[in-house]
């Protein structure tokens, strides 16, 4: 595909977005966590809002940097069509996933018929403070020593995943908590401890990002609601603003700069963002070029790169030349645009650009769609306290991480940086057989909630 106009490119994506919306709204019953939602907002910020600053004169990734090539419109164009037709694929298997489905928990059958009959394993604490009784020492051990208090030297971070994976557990523990317990006091207030902590750190901000997003959605599902209200909405987007100076604030806070000075380069990138040209908004320039790179270079990767996933529980210690997540980065990244050196992404669009081409990107972005709207609505179908809802939120809070950097980070993400709760979904799967429950689901949801449809 050569590259396009990007005055078309900006053009088409206001219509694509615009149909694909009206499509997924009117015909689907969304809510706050069904992955066309988040997809939806995902593509808006990354993909349009970017194309637009950029068709308004931001600056592309890698300008101004001697001896790189800047990602030119015409690259950013051809990538913003490549999104659209994943948003086009996508939206045909959420369409598909929701026909006859109406993404309510089970309602209640007319007295001519039989109640319904179904299994579920029911979230049980014993298995939440077996999981908390380990985590939670380790790593609170783990959180002193590589966290960083302000006014004290950056502490460097280990060579080794291993020795800074349990920093994230006492947020998780704390979450696991909330979600069976509610959100008292006791809970609520070191968790905020916690995410403050996490949010001075100035690195790895999905620490911060996807237990906020998990924490929203428990809120929202324990009170049975299915969108955000005014003040949740308000709140996220504050985080979505305060998001792109956090490394920034972190550093200021942890070196001691006085108020003013980390006050007035907070609003400096918070201006960026807000016209598009903050460092952290040129993802959709960073699938620009993963998608020049991979028609310059040839290179189709048929998912090889996907099979590295398999050696990641060894430690680098023990293989120095253990094949990495991002390695495939390699086989695109050229002198003149490093984009395995500089750490960039390729978004879930780029991904399966980059392993299959156009056909492969179309049937994948279908096969997915299908299968997480298929999962969304019989995770609805489930109380609040089953293991079925439960495990599909901890899926659906990572979803923006898996739009943003592709398939791998589905096992990442989930499997690695969310172990202390996979393993309380994993040890209810090896406890007792499921519970049987005749009647209408819906009366059983977590006490002092409330339901509504909003």
């Amino acid at each position: 595909m050569p590259p396009v106009d990007l005055n078309i490119a900006v053009l088409v994506d206001l219509v694509v977005f615009g149909v694909c919306s009206f499509v997924l709204i009117s015909t689907q019953t969304l809510r706050h966590s069904h992955p066309a939602v988040i997809y939806l907002a995902f593509h808006a910020l990354v993909i349009s809002f970017r194309a637009h600053a950029v068709n308004g004169g931001a600056k592309t990734f890698l300008s101004g940097i001697p001896g790189l090539d800047a990602v030119s419109p015409g690259e950013i164009g051809r990538a913003v069509l490549i999104a659209d037709i994943a948003l086009i694929a996508a939206t045909v298997g959420w369409v598909t996933a929701g026909r006859g489905n109406t993404n309510r928990i089970l309602t209640t059958q007319p007295p001519d018929e039989q109640p319904p009959v179904f299994t579920y394993r029911p979230l049980q604490f014993k298995y939440i403070l077996t999981v908390a009784a380990v985590a939670m020492p380790i790593g609170l051990f783990t959180l002193a020593k590589y966290g960083s208090l302000p006014g004290s030297p950056v502490t460097s971070i280990s060579t080794s995943s291993y020795s800074t994976l349990a920093v994230t557990w006492p947020g998780l523990v704390l979450l696991a908590f909330i979600y069976f317990h509610g959100f008292r006091p006791a809970l609520v207030i070191p968790l905020v401890g916690y995410l403050a902590f996490t949010a001075i750190q100035g690195f790895d901000r999905f620490r911060l990002v996807i237990p906020v997003i998990l924490l929203c959605q428990i809120y929202l599902d324990r009170r049975g609601r299915r969108w955000p209200g005014k003040a949740m909405l308000a709140l996220l987007a504050i985080m979505v603003l305060v998001f792109f100076p956090l490394k920034e604030i972190g550093l200021g806070v942890i070196q001691g700069q006085n108020v003013a000075t980390i006050a007035a380069n907070a609003e400096t990138s918070i201006t960026d963002a807000l016209g598009g040209r903050n460092a952290d908004q040129a993802v959709l320039d960073e699938l620009a070029v993963t998608v020049s790179g991979a028609q310059e270079t040839g290179a189709t990767l048929w998912g090889r790169p996907y099979l590295n996933v398999l050696v990641l529980p060894v430690p680098k210690q023990w293989w120095p030349g253990k094949p990495g997540l991002a390695d495939y980065l390699n086989t695109i990244s050229q002198p003149r645009r490093p984009l395995a050196q500089i750490g960039g992404v390729t978004t879930l669009p780029g991904d399966l650009y980059l392993n299959f081409r156009i056909p492969g990107l179309v049937l994948c972005m279908f096969l997915l769609a299908r299968l997480s709207g298929r999962l969304c609505y019989a995770a609805y179908r489930y109380p609040y306290l089953s293991l079925n809802r439960f495990c599909y939120l901890l899926l659906a809070a990572n979803f923006i991480q898996i739009f943003r950097d592709g398939l791998i980070s589905v096992p990442v993400f989930l499997l690695v940086n969310m172990m202390p709760l996979m393993a309380i979904a994993l040890l209810h799967l090896l406890g007792p057989p499921a519970r049987v429950v005749d009647g209408d689901a819906a009366t059983l949801k977590p006490r002092g909630s409330t339901r509504s449809s909003r």
